[in-house]
C-alpha cells in the first residue's frame, strides 16, 4: 500500500519551500548601510539603535503576517 504521490499536480505542494534564497552579499549591503546610516545619525543617541530594532521587527513581523505574499513563487 504506497501513499498518494507529491508530484501529482504542483499546487497542491507547500507554498512555503518555494522560496530561494538570495546572494549572501545583499545581507553585507544592508548591514554596511545600516551601519552607515548609524554612523550618520550618531552611535550614542538610543533613537537611532531604536530604529534599527523597530525597523528590523517591521520586517520580521511583515514576513510573519504575510508569509503567502512574500514566500511563494509569482506565476
Amino acid at each position: 500500500m504506497s501513499g498518494p504521490d507529491i508530484d501529482i499536480d504542483n499546487r497542491q505542494h507547500s507554498h512555503l519551500y518555494e522560496l530561494r534564497p538570495m546572494s549572501r552579499w545583499w545581507l553585507v549591503l544592508v548591514l554596511a548601510l545600516c551601519l552607515v546610516m548609524a554612523w550618520v545619525n550618531g552611535f550614542e543617541k538610543p533613537s537611532t539603535w531604536a530604529l534599527l530594532l523597530f525597523g528590523g521587527a517591521l520586517g520580521v513581523s511583515w514576513l510573519l503576517v504575510f508569509p503567502r505574499l512574500n514566500l511563494t513563487k509569482r506565476d
